[in-house]
């Protein structure tokens, strides 16, 4: 089930987000673990860049509720464009910005 998508992750604004879905292709070329179990993570139903600051980025991924599951830093927000384009080949064209009223 398709949750409201947020606006904020812990005190952080989403700046962009895109659904994992058909039009995405999963490179395979990085690998991410699961915080909570330690397992090696499936891909994820969404993925969101979120920053306070100009010099700090995280790509984070979550679960189809929205469930926080892994992220990387970066130091901008090309960087974590470029590396959510490295790792799900496709989501260059599918990235959407975040308003209040975003669903």
């Amino acid at each position: 089930m398709k949750n409201k998508t947020p606006t904020t992750i812990g005190d952080m604004p989403i700046l962009n987000w895109s659904p994992i879905d058909q039009r995405h292709v999963p490179t395979g070329k990085c690998r991410h673990f699961d915080l909570s179990t330690g397992l090696e993570d499936s891909t994820p139903q969404f993925i969101a860049i979120v920053s306070k600051t100009s010099d700090s980025f995280y790509l984070m991924r979550f679960d189809q509720d929205w469930q926080f599951i892994t992220d990387t830093w970066h130091e901008s927000l090309n960087e974590a464009l470029e590396q959510a384009e490295f790792e799900y080949k496709g989501v260059t064209y599918t990235w959407q910005r975040t308003t209040p009223d975003s669903q």
